[in-house]
């Protein structure tokens, strides 16, 4: 664990990295020893971000941290679990958004930011809300934007996905 500014960092090994990544598992529980729940307690206010990089790649993830709970203590050492938000949209730009953990290429964020505007956080919620809805042993790809227009798109078609939602916007558009 280290802490950079107003963001505490992590490393996952792969297998939980993917479901931390995918929002399937917002949240990571980790047994921190005396420095490191000293760093914590210290910079507790401050701390408004996680990032958790995967161990053997360079990859990682940054998201809103929500909470931070000291869980108690186990051989000597103290358990903390730290929970973020799993949004898509985050600090009013799309950064964060994943197609079936690869994130977009720069050309298709181009894309999808002259075609959508930045949804609300009730758009968000409402999204968040639909996404739980649906069945979690499946692969799923949401596009959504303020003007309530939404594509929801399966894995056959992960592809395709921003075409149509782009497609969509521009037919709205004549």
């Amino acid at each position: 664990m280290r802490i950079e500014g107003n963001t505490v960092i992590f490393r996952s090994y792969p297998s939980m990295y993917e479901v931390e990544e995918s929002g399937v598992k917002p949240n990571t529980v980790r047994i921190l020893d005396f420095c490191e729940t000293s760093q914590v307690i210290e910079n507790w206010d401050k701390l408004t971000h996680i990032r958790i990089e995967e161990v053997g790649h360079d990859r990682s993830f940054t998201r809103e941290l929500t909470d931070i709970t000291e869980l108690g203590e186990l051989l000597g050492k103290d358990v903390f679990v730290f929970s973020w938000r799993h949004e898509e949209y985050f600090n009013g730009e799309i950064e964060y958004t994943t197609i079936y953990n690869k994130s977009l290429s720069n050309d298709d964020m181009q894309r999808l930011k002259k075609c959508a505007k930045i949804p609300p956080q009730d758009i968000s919620e409402l999204i968040s809300e639909l996404i739980a809805s649906l069945p979690q042993d499946r692969w799923y790809a949401i596009f959504c934007d303020s003007e309530g227009d939404f594509v929801i798109t399966n894995q056959k078609n992960k592809d395709i996905a921003l075409d149509i939602f782009c497609e969509l916007k521009n037919k709205r558009g004549d």
